[in-house]
């Protein structure tokens, strides 16, 4: 797993909370999964099912199902493989499994947002399949053909 775009001093919002509580981390994008990192405690212990390989606020990237640009008043779906070359200020990922993130760029620096999203859109939908996590630590192929000598 390799670290793909990192963004400090982005803001995620608890789901249903109309932007009030939110938390102060570090987003970061590897080739395997989109994590946020905070140093805020919080306790999760009675609704969070353990995962050894993804954190609370961890999301595989082949769970992800549609990314939005947010606005000030808009809500823009990004399409897989297109490039933003605008300033992003919020973006909502919305997973497989019904789970969103909202992320803020709001105190972050000046092209973080347009950084992650463009990781984003590369990587949750690879146009190679080289570019998937699991190519990463394949085993060699072994032909099992028959080798005639003459």
């Amino acid at each position: 797993e390799t670290i793909v775009c990192e963004a400090q001093k982005v803001l995620m919002y608890a789901p249903l909370s109309d932007r009030k509580k939110h938390l102060v981390g570090v987003l970061t994008i590897t080739t395997f999964k989109v994590s946020f990192a905070t140093a805020e405690e919080v306790e999760f212990s009675n609704c969070y099912q353990q995962n050894l390989l993804l954190g609370i606020n961890d999301i595989c990237l082949s769970s992800i199902d549609v990314i939005y640009q947010v606005g000030d008043r808009t809500k823009k779906k990004l399409s897989p493989g297109q490039n933003v070359t605008g300033r992003v200020k919020e973006v909502l990922i919305l997973c497989k499994n019904m789970k969103y993130l909202e992320f803020s760029f709001k105190f972050s620096d000046k092209d973080s947002g347009k950084n992650i999203v463009n990781a984003l859109l590369h990587h949750a939908y690879p146009k190679r399949h080289t570019l998937l996590f699991a190519y990463d630590y394949k085993e060699p192929y072994i032909s099992n053909t028959l080798v005639k000598e003459v």
